[in-house]
Protein backbone atom coordinates (compact mmCIF):
# COMPACT_ATOMS: atom_id res chain seq x y z
CA UNK A 1 0.00 0.00 0.00
CA UNK A 2 2.88 2.17 0.85
CA UNK A 3 4.77 1.40 -2.19
CA UNK A 4 1.83 2.28 -4.12
CA UNK A 5 1.73 5.43 -2.87
CA UNK A 6 4.85 6.63 -3.58
CA UNK A 7 4.59 5.17 -7.04
CA UNK A 8 1.47 7.28 -7.69
CA UNK A 9 3.20 10.66 -6.17
CA UNK A 10 6.34 10.27 -7.87
CA UNK A 11 4.35 10.10 -11.32
CA UNK A 12 1.89 12.67 -10.18
CA UNK A 13 5.30 14.95 -9.66
CA UNK A 14 7.05 13.78 -13.10
CA UNK A 15 4.06 14.27 -15.26
CA UNK A 16 3.21 17.85 -13.53
CA UNK A 17 6.68 18.86 -14.30
CA UNK A 18 6.44 17.05 -17.86
CA UNK A 19 3.17 18.98 -18.16
CA UNK A 20 4.78 22.38 -16.99
CA UNK A 21 7.41 22.32 -19.69
CA UNK A 22 4.90 21.81 -22.27
CA UNK A 23 2.56 24.36 -21.42
CA UNK A 24 6.00 26.35 -21.06
CA UNK A 25 7.11 25.12 -24.73
CA UNK A 26 3.87 26.21 -26.00
CA UNK A 27 4.55 29.82 -25.27
CA UNK A 28 6.99 29.31 -27.43
CA UNK A 29 4.81 28.25 -30.35
CA UNK A 30 6.41 24.99 -30.14
CA UNK A 31 2.78 23.50 -30.58
CA UNK A 32 4.25 19.87 -31.68
CA UNK A 33 6.58 19.66 -28.77
CA UNK A 34 3.86 20.45 -26.15
CA UNK A 35 1.31 18.61 -27.46
CA UNK A 36 3.47 15.11 -27.67
CA UNK A 37 4.39 15.66 -24.06
CA UNK A 38 1.02 16.40 -22.95
CA UNK A 39 0.07 13.22 -24.82
CA UNK A 40 3.31 11.31 -23.46
CA UNK A 41 2.49 12.20 -19.71
CA UNK A 42 -1.43 11.40 -20.23
CA UNK A 43 -0.59 7.95 -21.63
CA UNK A 44 2.22 7.40 -18.75
CA UNK A 45 -0.38 7.96 -16.30
CA UNK A 46 -2.73 5.89 -17.43
CA UNK A 47 -0.88 3.28 -18.35
CA UNK A 48 0.69 3.25 -14.41
CA UNK A 49 -2.97 3.53 -13.13
CA UNK A 50 -4.37 0.54 -14.87
CA UNK A 51 -0.81 -1.67 -13.91
CA UNK A 52 -1.50 -0.52 -10.38
CA UNK A 53 -5.25 -1.48 -10.38
CA UNK A 54 -4.57 -4.47 -12.08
Amino acid sequence: MVRNVLVIMVILVCTTSVVSYGVYNLKDNNKLGGISLFVLAFVTVVGSMYFLVR
